[in-house]
Order: structure tokens, then sequence, then C-alpha cells
């Protein structure tokens, strides 16, 4: 049971870290604003960035909780390949 927990936490930290490095390909820099990019928050900008919004201030506007005080470096553009990965991670995790 404990190992079975284990390997699932490690997956989560695999699609996590997977999904970071699709993020600053794309020159999205929402680990520097948000410390868990799969939180509430995470999962919000990460939506929309699918949905290909590219405004800053509308991406901002989307932080919760503590997260409204680190406003700023979410820019970028999710456009091409990065966002066909970001498709397919989401259609996996809610599949």
């Amino acid at each position: 049971m404990i190992r079975y927990r284990q390997e699932l936490v490690d997956e989560r930290t695999r699609e996590a870290n997977r999904i970071q490095k699709v993020l600053e390909g794309a020159n999205v820099k929402l680990s520097s604003v948000a410390t868990d990019i799969l939180g509430k928050s995470g999962r919000e900008i990460l939506k929309a960035l699918i949905e290909e919004q590219t405004d800053p201030e509308a991406l901002a506007d989307m932080a919760k909780g503590r997260m409204k005080a680190n406003r700023g470096p979410t820019s970028g553009c999710c456009c091409g390949s990065n966002c066909v990965i970001l498709r397919n991670w989401k259609r996996g995790l809610h599949g």
C-alpha cells in the first residue's frame, strides 16, 4: 500500500515537471508565481492557456489566495505543439 502511494506521488511529480518544461518552452513562467502549478489557480491558468488565452492581465486575474500577491510573469504564448501537449495532458488527466 505504501509503495503504491509513493508511485502515485512520484507520477504526479513527473507530470508537474513535464508541464512546467512545456510552459517554460512557451515562455510562460507559471512556476515563479505559483508554488504548485497543479493547484487550483495553476489548473485554471493552464485551462486558459489551452484555450489560447494570451492576455497577461486576464491570466493574472485567475490567481487565487496567496498567489494574487505574485502577479506578473504569466505572459507568453501557448500555441502550436505546446498547446497540443497541454491538451493531451488535460485529456489524460480528466479522460
